[in-house]
């Protein structure tokens, strides 16, 4: 079984976060406390690509000519797998790596806000010589603190999860103040003493964690260029190696997050993981800045009670937009499917933010749907679990272009659980929604799922033809 952590990179762009990501790949696969690990990630390649840009960033710089490393252009998603020594379970970590431009775009807010709130690790890379340099001038344009505080504010207000996140502030770029870090951690405590703040009032972690990106350059000054500062760099010395630091610090506290919540989910595991966990435990010496009294490792559940869909499974809304479900909030109105077969707008009454579960892919089309296997979908009007479709059976599906519901194929059914974060909603009437063009049933527990199979039955055998109001 596989199980799932999502991690955001939050920050603009030019402050690091690819080039960190690509320096932790790479401690990954050099690092000897990482030596129980078997690592693959599926975009190694672009990983290995922005390291040689690193590379050849120090040699050009030397040369007189330096070479820049393109911004990320769109949202890009890595994915590393962990398998871990003498355990069965595999462990697949997903860094979230958005375009800094997104965080000026309205039109993204709503997707930054989703991933800080189903994130169970976020990473806000800052430029510390924005941050350190000319009084602090740059830094709003540059790293963008108040955009950071405004996003925590809405993601983290209401009941979402269930667990302690762990939130680090990374100011990259460190190797001109690496001398003196008291300085910089004081500037960084109190540049971000509003984000802090929130965090602490949710109780979840935060860190501290500079990280020197390349080692053998440092900051020279900010060059302005159509009135946009561009941070410039000086060699450090003769030497041209890269040499970063503190990006397996970052690595090692990501492992111990997931260890950790493995351990509490399947105790029986302790003793596979605690080789792993000695390994990375002299690694863990980042600064704890905000530290709840009791912290909530949220567990990995491979069951659920009730069912629930992944937490990026899109509801179409009744005035044609379509938000993630864990998006959802009390009184948006979805689209429903009534007794006689027709789509019906209603509002949602009630949200369900499970954690982390077990969840199973079913795809209709080009549609992929992740769900738990015991949540009731409709099939030729009768309720069914996920678990219980068959390849080529009809399911209810809602067609967006003609406004109504018609019958498709299920195409595959993957029942390898991965585990991840999920959700469920409550509707006032009808007892479903359209969940990824599926006609699913809303919040309900196991009893009254059981009522409303017995229903179900008892109509279809009387040969009628209504649906069941659930």
């Amino acid at each position: 079984m596989k199980f799932e952590v999502q991690i955001l990179m939050f920050g603009r762009t030019n402050v690091g976060k690819t080039s960190l990501l690509a320096s932790m790949f790479n401690a990954l696969q050099t690092n000897a406390g990482f030596s129980d690990l078997t690592t693959i990630s599926r975009e190694s390649h672009e990983l290995d690509e922005t390291l040689e840009r690193l590379k050849k960033f120090i040699r050009t710089l030397k040369a007189g000519r330096p070479v820049g490393i393109p911004s990320t252009p769109t949202r890009r998603e890595y994915t590393f797998t962990f398998n871990l020594s003498n355990l069965d379970h595999s462990l697949e970590v997903k860094f979230v790596d958005m375009p800094g431009e997104w965080l000026d775009a309205p039109d993204k807010r709503q997707e930054w806000i989703q991933l800080l709130r189903t994130s169970d690790i976020i990473i806000n890379v800052i430029s510390a010589p924005a941050m350190m340099e000319h009084d602090r001038e740059y830094n709003e344009d540059i790293n963008k603190p108040s955009r950071f505080n405004e996003y925590l504010g809405e993601a983290f207000g209401g009941r979402h999860g269930t667990g302690t996140k762990k939130v680090f502030l990374v100011p990259t770029k460190c190797e001109k103040y690496a001398d003196g870090p008291e300085e910089m951690h004081g500037v960084l405590k109190m540049v971000y003493a509003n984000q802090r703040a929130q965090i602490r009032a949710k109780k979840h972690l935060c860190y501290l964690l500079p990280v020197n990106t390349l080692g053998a350059v440092v900051f020279d000054q900010f060059v302005l260029d159509e009135g946009t500062p561009i941070d410039k760099y000086k060699m450090k010395g003769d030497s041209t190696k890269w040499e970063p630091k503190n990006n397996d610090v970052l690595v090692a506290y990501i492992l111990h997050h997931c260890i950790r919540r493995l351990r509490v989910s399947f105790p029986a595991a302790t003793n596979s993981l605690s080789s792993v966990q000695s390994q990375i435990q002299p690694m863990l010496k980042a600064e704890t800045v905000e530290s709840p009294s009791v912290i909530k490792h949220e567990t990995f559940s491979v069951q659920s009670s009730s069912g629930c869909f992944g937490a990026d499974t899109r509801i179409p809304l009744s005035d044609g937009r379509k938000i993630p479900i864990s998006m959802i909030e009390e009184g948006m109105v979805v689209l429903t499917r009534n007794q006689k077969g027709e789509i019906e707008p209603q509002p949602v009454t009630k949200l369900a933010h499970h954690g982390s579960v077990a969840l199973v892919q079913v795809e209709v089309g080009e549609r992929k749907i992740r769900a738990t296997k015991n949540h009731p979908v409709l099939s030729n009007g009768r309720w069914k679990r996920i678990c219980e479709l068959k390849t080529n059976e009809r399911v209810d599906f809602y067609d967006a272009d003609r406004g109504a519901i018609e019958s498709r194929a299920v195409a595959k059914i993957a029942m390898d659980e991965v585990v991840s974060t999920a959700c469920n909603i409550q509707v006032e009437r009808n007892g479903c929604y359209v969940a990824e063009g599926m006609v699913a049933s809303s919040y309900v527990t196991l009893n009254r799922f059981r009522q409303m199979v017995r229903r179900t039955r008892a109509i279809f055998e009387d040969a009628q033809e209504e649906v069941v109001d659930v």
